[in-house]
């Protein structure tokens, strides 16, 4: 469970006091904020849910206004605003997909902004489906994630006066920091920190992570595996790390047996999009819906709720982005309901989260990498809507898209020359084209990459 006192330790900011700490005027909003999730993790179930329509109430209103997509999505299901802000209501309006999100920025998000949710900024995701998306999202969306964050840091007992490493994708400059970043930086008086990208072959990864000696560490499950791999083989020694933050991916039992009695491990389900959908208990290993900040349902094939232990797909709303819309936005991920957890927090869980696990890619020299396949500049020098890279051998890759049409040439080569660049030279690299769409295997997120030589 998490400590009620980390925020009586925050960095007081004000000369000769440090206890009770007084924060400076532009920290003050996250502060305050991490204080009030602290306290409404323990509401009731009602009381959240209450809480959730009064604010879904303001966002349907706010988008219905100034979105054109979303006022057309409410008039095509023969809907108003106040129909859509109640339980059965927002159940009858059909989800947002990916493909919609697609669509032009100019349509579909806010054409204003209240000026305390400015500034803003936005959000790129290559997404799990490979059709990537743009979002902006605001100042208010910012201070939740800052928020949200701390509740992980807390919840995974990361000691904030360490030393952080992060693996992850979309590092710009990999190395070394001299603190942790926001939030933690603005509150606390971290240690330093490492980052490096996830595309670092993994050699190199667990050389610098040897070198680093972190004590908590931010890593995808897949990585974390190749880790304990070298462990295990007398190759890798991290005598200081207390705790291991996992992202991106399903973490499996095996990577948590292999973790036991070692570290503690806490994973979080989030999306570039949506920002934390759920963050992993303490105490009982269920996953908690982040209800402050987003309504999650997860239905099945007929679209209706599904019941706890069942599995279904995750559509969420997104409660405070009056930036870009995110009402019903159907994820692409699929989960299951969990039951009441045993910690006694009104949050209700997710029991597991099969999102995709990302495949290892072996490059034709024998090292391998994460099979991250880069589907954003491909979409960008090319006209394709949704791609997928199969890796067949060692040395021959496919890429399989959809498109209007079939590739001519010089689109071809173009997207083979892509491919190569975000890969290797050295790959075999042939097309096949996809009428319609990649579909979404029901037992986790669509993967775009799967390794066929394991």
């Amino acid at each position: 469970m998490s400590d009620p006192h980390r925020l009586d330790l925050v960095r007081s900011e004000v000369t000769g006091v440090v206890w009770p700490p007084i924060t400076a005027s532009q920290n003050a909003p996250l502060i305050l904020l991490a204080e009030r999730l602290e306290r409404s993790q323990w509401f009731a179930p009602a009381v959240l849910r209450a809480g959730q329509f009064l604010q879904l109430a303001q966002l349907v209103q706010y988008a219905a206004r100034h979105s054109p997509q979303f006022a057309r999505r409410l008039k095509d299901a023969g809907m108003s605003a106040a129909d859509a802000a109640t339980p059965e209501g927002l159940g009858a309006l059909p989800p947002l997909t990916r493909a919609m999100l697609q669509g032009d920025p100019a349509t579909i998000d806010c054409a204003v902004q209240p000026p305390d949710h400015l500034p803003l900024h936005r959000n790129v995701s290559s997404g799990s489906t490979g059709e990537p998306v743009s979002v902006r999202r605001t100042a208010v969306n910012a201070v939740f994630w800052g928020a949200q964050t701390l509740r992980w840091q807390f919840w995974s007992d990361a000691p904030v006066g360490g030393r952080l490493a992060v693996v992850r994708a979309g590092v710009r400059d990999p190395g070394l920091l001299t603190d942790w970043g926001s939030p933690a930086a603005l509150l606390y008086q971290t240690g330093p920190a490492l980052t490096i990208d996830v595309t670092t072959d993994y050699d190199t990864i667990a050389a610098q992570l040897c070198a680093f000696d972190p004590h908590a560490l931010i890593i995808y499950p897949t990585v974390l595996a190749t880790l304990f791999d070298r462990r295990d083989a007398g190759k890798l020694a991290l005598p200081s790390l207390k705790s291991v933050m996992l992202l991106g991916e399903t973490v499996s039992e095996s990577i948590r047996a292999r973790a036991d009695g070692i570290v503690a491990v806490n994973s979080c389900y989030s999306t570039m999009e949506l920002g934390y959908l759920a963050l992993e208990c303490p105490l009982s290993g269920l996953h908690h819906i982040m209800s402050e900040t987003a309504i999650v349902e997860v239905l099945g094939t007929d679209n209706q709720p599904v019941a706890e232990g069942e599995i279904g797909r995750v559509v969420a709303t997104d409660l405070h982005n009056l930036a870009t819309p995110l009402i019903r936005y159907d994820t692409g991920d699929w989960a299951e309901i969990g039951p009441v957890c045993p910690c006694g927090r009104g949050l209700p869980t997710l029991r597991r989260i099969y999102g995709r696990t990302r495949n290892l890619m072996t490059l034709p020299d024998g090292r391998t990498r994460w099979g991250l396949t880069g589907s954003i500049r491909y979409r960008r020098d090319t006209p394709l809507r949704q791609m997928q890279l199969i890796q067949h051998s060692r040395t021959e890759l496919e890429a399989r898209y959809t498109a209007d049409a079939p590739f001519g040439l010089e689109d071809s080569a173009a997207l083979i020359a892509a491919v190569k660049k975000t890969t290797d030279p050295a790959f075999a690299v042939r097309l096949t084209y996809v009428e319609g769409r990649l579909d979404n295997p029901q037992t986790g997120k669509f993967e775009e990459f799967i390794s066929r030589i394991r």
